[in-house]
């Protein structure tokens, strides 16, 4: 991206930069349609791995917490989630 945009193509550089941010920021990034989903989705989490018991990195807990959100969202509609 710097060798793009030295040689004057800054355009290309800059989409490109931001590209490349936008997918990191949503490795990181947690959504959920609401507050309460979001809640339910940090108590599976800390009920399945209480903090006591972990020594993660960051990376390590931010995939799990990924993890449990596709998992909730795959399984909301279920009579036992509800």
């Amino acid at each position: 991206m710097i060798d793009l945009y030295k040689s004057g193509e800054k355009r290309k550089a800059v989409a490109l930069f931001l590209k490349d941010l936008e997918d990191r920021m949503r490795e990181v990034v947690m959504t959920a349609p609401s507050y309460n989903e979001l809640q339910a989705i940090y108590m599976a989490r800390n009920l399945y791995l209480p903090k006591r018991l972990q020594s993660f990195s960051p990376e390590q807990e931010n995939d799990i917490y990924q993890r449990f959100s596709k998992g909730y969202s795959m399984l909301k509609e279920k009579p036992e989630m509800q």
